[in-house]
């Protein structure tokens, strides 16, 4: 059992202050404690009950200097865990913009792809429309070139049937 303790002491003249710590308590506190018990001793030599009761209260703040640093620790261990919980929330901000862009960019693609099937559909209706028009010029020109060569030749076209009186005609005429 004596081997879980640290022993100090502090002699002057004949007096000799001792305090027994535990393994872990740091040498400098022990002997901080040693010298105010040495300063103290001094202001009652003669009345030993109140020295017993200032040393007692002397030992007090002494006593828990490991639960001081235990109390650090969790202060600090409080400030990680807080920051760690703003970071969690960050990323999860983070996220629902992702979210979001995701959903406007899906969104966007549906649209191009709709767009690009309108626009496909509107050039193959112009085309059409292009065709059409082409065609009714083309029937217009044909309409009007048998006019004009009924005209010059007859509704028959004798002219072009070999040679008879109608085709002589035709051609000195």
């Amino acid at each position: 059992a004596y081997e879980s303790y640290s022993y100090h002491y502090i002699v002057d003249g004949e007096t000799a202050y001792v305090c027994a710590t535990p393994k872990d308590f740091p040498q400098r506190t022990a002997f901080r404690f040693l010298n105010e018990v040495k300063d103290a001793f001094k202001r009652f030599p003669s009345a030993p009950a109140r020295f017993r009761d200032t040393l007692r209260s002397m030992q007090e703040p002494y006593a828990h200097t490991g639960s001081d640093r235990l109390a650090r620790t969790r202060r600090e261990v409080e400030e990680v865990k807080n920051i760690m919980h703003a970071n969690v929330d960050k990323v999860l901000e983070r996220q629902e913009r992702i979210q979001l862009i995701e959903g406007k960019t899906s969104r966007l693609a549906g649209e191009s792809n709709n767009f690009r099937k309108r626009s496909t559909g509107l050039k193959r209706s112009m085309w059409y429309r292009s065709c059409k028009l082409w065609l009714i010029v083309i029937i217009i020109a044909l309409v009007l070139i048998w006019l004009v060569m009924s005209l010059i030749c007859g509704f028959d076209f004798h002219c072009f049937r070999g040679k008879n009186t109608a085709g002589a005609a035709c051609h000195d005429g």
